[in-house]
């Protein structure tokens, strides 16, 4: 499941969740539209922040930009 997909079936705002994954609103707002891949670091936060609904390779088709 992509990260937009997710926030939008829990009803969860970019802002909470960059809160709760601890990045700032404008990163978090690149990884939800797939402009930018998240580090290690914090993809494994973020699966841990989902339950494991996305996971690191739900980002392998963000493009870098």
């Amino acid at each position: 499941m992509n990260l937009k997909d997710y926030l939008q079936k829990n009803k969860i705002t970019g802002y909470a969740f960059s809160r709760e994954v601890g990045v700032s609103l404008s990163y978090m707002y690149r990884l939800i539209e797939n402009q930018r891949r998240p580090s290690v670091k914090v993809a494994v936060m973020i699966e841990k922040a989902t339950n494991g609904d996305v996971t690191p390779s739900d980002f392998a088709d963000a493009t870098n930009k």
